[in-house]
C-alpha cells in the first residue's frame, strides 16, 4: 500500500522542512523515545499519550487549510440558514427525508425552524488527512461536541517539557501561529461581546466532570477561566443555572448567595443534553430488576423534568446567545458530511478547497418511504473489501468504523448483517491511507466557532496517530495518541 511519507520525498530524501527536527530525533537512543511516549501521558494525568515527535506544516499548507475549513463552515452555515428561513435551495442538495431522518436521529424534535437564523452558531473542525498524492481530503465533517479544543494549551506546555532541545529548531508563537492562548482570547472576546449585548455575563457550562472519559473539559474550563469566563458542570449545586418565565424572563447563575443574568451559554456539549428536560438514564441500573430504588428514581426524575423550564426553549426565546444553537448537533451526523462539498458550489459558488473522501449512503429511501438496503454496497464490499471502510452515521472515538482491509472475513460477516438489519444508519467510504510520520499513521483537525456574525478559526492545528500497524484508527478512544502539530515560519 502507497501512503504519503510526511518526513521523506518519493527519492527517499528527508524533506527539507523536517531535516533539522528528524536529525535530532534520530540523535535520541530508540529507549528515550519510547521513555518520552510513556511520560507524555503522565503529563496529561493518565488521559492518552502525546507523541513527542511533532508534525511540521509549512506556512503555505496552514493557510491552505484554514481557509479550506472557512470554506466548508460557511456553505454549512448557509445550509442551516436557508432551512431555517424555510428557503428552498437546500432541498437541491438534500432529499428532505434525508435532513429529517438525521435531525430525529439526534434530536428530540425538530428546532431548526424555530432558531433565529442570525443565532445560528456551532463548533467546527473537520477531520482532514493527506492522501497519497499529497492532497488534502476531509474524512469527516466534526461538528458540535468536538474533542481536541481543550488540549491546544495544555498539548503545547508538553511538547517542550518533553523535548526541550526543539525550542530553538522549532518556531515560537509568531506571525499568527501556534498560539493556543491567542484563540482562545480571540474566542473569550467574541463571547464576552455576545453576553454584554443580552446585558449579562458569558458562562461556560459543562457536562458533570465525573461523567467524562477523560480531564480535557477541566482543562477546557482552566483555559477559559485565564480569560474571565467562569464555568459550572449542571450537577453542580452551588452554582445552579436557573431560568425564569415571565417578567423577569432570563436564564440566571445563583451561586454564594449571588444572582447574575447569563448572557452567552459556551456548550462543549450539546445544549440539549444539559436541558433541565433531559433525563440521563443509567441502563445497566435500569436492566437490574433488583434495582427498584433506581427505577423509583426515575419516575421521580421524569416528573421534575416535566415541570422543569426548558434550557433550549429559553435559548430559542432569545434569553441568552450560545455558541451551539439547539437542534443543530445533527450536523455531526456522517450523512450530513456526504453532501458539504455539494454546499460549498452551490450556496457559494467556489471549488471545495479540501475534497471529502467520497462515500454513499448503505440504503437508499423507496416511494413508500421506506430504506432499503443498496445491495451493491455488500456487493462491493464482498468484492474487495480493502477498498472501503464501514461507518456507523451516529458514532464517534472509532467505536463505529471498521476498516477493511483490518478486518476478518468472519468479523466482516458480523458487519454486513448489521448492515442488512439497519441500512440507513450505516455509509461506505473509499478507504485512504493516512499519511504516515515516521512510523505513525497521522491525521490533523483545526477548530473553529462559527455563527453569523463571524468564523473563528485556531490558529493552532491539534493532531492524532497511532501505529502504522496498528489497527488503522487514530481515535483517542481507539488507542490512539495525540500528536502535535507545528506551523513553520515562511522561509
Amino acid at each position: 500500500m502507497t501512503y504519503y511519507n510526511e518526513l521523506f520525498n518519493t527519492d527517499g530524501q528527508v524533506r527539507p522542512h523536517y531535516a533539522e527536527v528528524l536529525n535530532y530525533w534520530k540523535s535520541l537512543p530508540p529507549k528515550d523515545r519510547r521513555a518520552l511516549h510513556v511520560r507524555s501521558k503522565r503529563l496529561f494525568a493518565g488521559d492518552y499519550a502525546q507523541d513527542p515527535l511533532p508534525r511540521l506544516l509549512t506556512q503555505d499548507e496552514f493557510q491552505f487549510l484554514s481557509r479550506g475549513v472557512e470554506q466548508r463552515a460557511r456553505a454549512i452555515l448557509a445550509f442551516l440558514r436557508d432551512y431555517c428561513v424555510k428557503g428552498s435551495r437546500w432541498n437541491r442538495i438534500m432529499p428532505a427525508s434525508t435532513l429529517h431522518t438525521m435531525i430525529a436521529r439526534h434530536h428530540m424534535g425538530n428546532l431548526l425552524r424555530k432558531i433565529n437564523p442570525d443565532q445560528l452558531a456551532f463548533p467546527y473542525g473537520p477531520d482532514i488527512i493527506r492522501d497519497q498524492a499529497g492532497r488534502w481530503r476531509v474524512v469527516e465533517d466534526s461538528a458540535g461536541f468536538i474533542g481536541g479544543i481543550g488540549d491546544l494549551l495544555h498539548g503545547q506546555k508538553i511538547l517542550n517539557k518533553l523535548m526541550p532541545g526543539l525550542r530553538d529548531l522549532l518556531p515560537s508563537t509568531s506571525d499568527g501561529v501556534n498560539d493556543p492562548q491567542e484563540f482562545f482570547s480571540m474566542l473569550a472576546r467574541h463571547f464576552s461581546q455576545k453576553a454584554a449585548q443580552n446585558d449579562g455575563i458569558p458562562l461556560l457550562y459543562l457536562r458533570p466532570y465525573k461523567d467524562e472519559s477523560d480531564q480535557e473539559t477541566r482543562r477546557l474550563a482552566q483555559t477559559f477561566a485565564q480569560f474571565g469566563i467562569e464555568s459550572t458542570t449542571s450537577t453542580n449545586h452551588l452554582r445552579k443555572i436557573e431560568i425564569r418565565e415571565g417578567k423577569d424572563a432570563g436564564i440566571f447563575l445563583k451561586s454564594a448567595g449571588r444572582t447574575q443574568r447569563i448572557g452567552a451559554l459556551i456548550f462543549h456539549a450539546g445544549p440539549e443534553q444539559l436541558d433541565n428536560r433531559a433525563l440521563r438514564i443509567q441502563m445497566t441500573k435500569l436492566r437490574d430488576p433488583k434495582n427498584r430504588i433506581y427505577m423509583n428514581e426515575i419516575v421521580q426524575a421524569f416528573i421534575r423534568a416535566l415541570h422543569a423550564p426548558s434550557l433550549s426553549t429559553a435559548i430559542l426565546n432569545g434569553h441568552a446567545w450560545t455558541n451551539f444553537s439547539p437542534g443543530v448537533q445533527f450536523v455531526n451526523d456522517k450523512i450530513f458530511g456526504l453532501f458539504v462539498d455539494a454546499m460549498i458550489r452551490h450556496f457559494l459558488k467556489e471549488t471545495p478547497l479540501l475534497d471529502s473522501i467520497p462515500a454513499k449512503p448503505a440504503a437508499f429511501r423507496t416511494r413508500d418511504r421506506e430504506w432499503r438496503l443498496d445491495r451493491s454496497i455488500l456487493t462491493a464490499l464482498r468484492r474487495n473489501q480493502d477498498r472501503y471502510v464501514i461507518k456507523k452515521v451516529d458514532e464517534d472515538g472509532g467505536s463505529g468504523v471498521w476498516i477493511g482491509k483490518k478486518e476478518s472475513s468472519s468479523s466482516l460477516k458480523e458487519i454486513i448483517e448489521k448492515i442488512r438489519s439497519r441500512p440507513h444508519e450505516f455509509i461506505i467510504q473509499e478507504f485512504e491511507h493516512l499519511s504516515v510520520l515516521h512510523n505513525r499513521i497521522v491525521d490533523l483537525r483545526i477548530h473553529a466557532h462559527v455563527d453569523s456574525e463571524r468564523i473563528i478559526v485556531s490558529n493552532t492545528p491539534w493532531g492524532r496517530a497511532n501505529w502504522i500497524h496498528g489497527n488503522g484508527k487514530v481515535n483517542i478512544g481507539s488507542k490512539g495518541f495525540t500528536s502535535p502539530v507545528v506551523v513553520l515560519q515562511p522561509q
